[in-house]
């Protein structure tokens, strides 16, 4: 794993439900150099996700400007953004990258702040603009599972609600340490600054019941399969499962909710350009494009998704319940501190 400045997978664009790499037909290993040209370099995880993207935004844009959109893979590898910027080299322009980056100073030193004349930058961050919203929820398997788990309490509930649980080995940014925190009484309003030793204690009462998995695919196929009758996942890969006549449900309640940043390089090539499709990619017109697709919400205030869209249930968007905001700032400044402590419990 590589440790600057945070992780080196995120969360499956924190939660693209396809492999994170993929042919773009219109990928390249090098953006366009006509620095104030008409071309941009767009840059995602791959995936199904940058499929829906390319949909949703990015073919839409250049048919109705005419500028090139080039696109790339790659967002989620920090240690390639950092080289590409410290060596001067730089060839990415557009950026959909995790909470995580651009929440720090160490990470705003590889970007260059947002034109908020062109862009609707939204509250006073300077270096990124919201995309769209993600949810990490408490999922279950009705076929393998007696009655309907309503909360993370009742995922700590092997005796009512027997089963094993399975979720992500990844500590941070996950639900993982705030569904403990949950299950034992804290509000969402108080999870943060997290209190790791006592949501390490919370899972250790379930810890010969949970199957740790390597990805969140991995995740999704055990729920799928039946392996496991409850897990912590993303609303969006329950959508692909269903789909596919997985058995599978949502807890609307106790989710959390992240988001994707878009964010221009320092020295990028085509700034210019970089920010007039961050623009339409965040407007009020076109944010919500991408939601009629795939199982994301519009950041962007006033972006309101299509309740007749087939992904709509699986929206964190006007879903009640009780929900929580993954701290940005506290999971950059914590990461490497909180994962060490992690891999330490799991090895008791």
């Amino acid at each position: 794993m590589l440790t600057w400045p945070l992780r080196a997978r995120r969360l499956v664009t924190l939660a693209s439900i396809a492999a994170a790499s993929v042919a773009l037909s219109s990928c390249g290993s090098a953006g366009p150099q006509s620095a104030g040209g008409s071309a941009v370099t767009f840059v995602a995880n791959g995936g199904n996700l940058q499929d829906a993207q390319e949909a949703a935004w990015l073919k839409p844009y250049a048919k109705q400007t005419g500028v090139s959109v080039v696109q790339d893979v790659g967002s989620t590898d920090y240690a390639k953004i950092k080289a590409m910027v410290d060596s001067g080299h730089v060839t990415w322009d557009l950026l959909d990258v995790a909470g995580d980056f651009g929440a720090d100073a160490k990470t705003q030193a590889l970007l260059q702040p947002l034109d908020c004349a062109v862009i609707a930058c939204a509250g006073g961050d300077k270096y990124r603009v919201p995309l769209h919203t993600w949810a990490a929820v408490l999922a279950f398997n009705d076929k393998s599972l007696e009655g309907t788990p309503k909360s993370w309490k009742d995922f700590f509930d092997i005796k009512t609600f027997p089963g094993k649980r399975v979720v992500w080995k990844e500590p941070v940014g996950t639900g993982l340490l705030e569904g403990a925190l949950l299950a034992d009484g804290v509000a969402p309003e108080d999870l943060y600054p997290i209190d790791v030793d006592r949501a390490l204690a919370k899972l250790k009462t379930i810890k010969d019941s949970i199957i740790w998995s390597a990805s969140p695919t991995e995740t999704i196929e055990s729920l799928s399969s039946g392996e496991a009758s409850m897990g912590l996942t993303f609303a969006s890969q329950v959508y692909a499962a269903a789909q596919n006549g997985s058995p599978l449900h949502v807890v609307w309640d106790d989710y959390g909710l992240g988001g994707d940043y878009l964010v221009v390089l320092k020295d990028a090539p085509n700034p210019e350009q970089a920010m007039k499709l961050a623009a339409y990619i965040t407007s009020v017109e076109h944010n919500a494009d991408l939601s009629k697709i795939y199982p994301v919400a519009p950041a962007t205030t006033g972006a309101a998704p299509d309740p007749k869209a087939p992904t709509y249930g699986y929206l964190p968007a006007g879903k009640g319940g009780k929900s929580y905001r993954f701290d940005d700032a506290f999971n950059a400044k914590q990461y490497e501190a909180v994962s060490h402590q992690f891999v330490e419990w799991l090895q008791k």
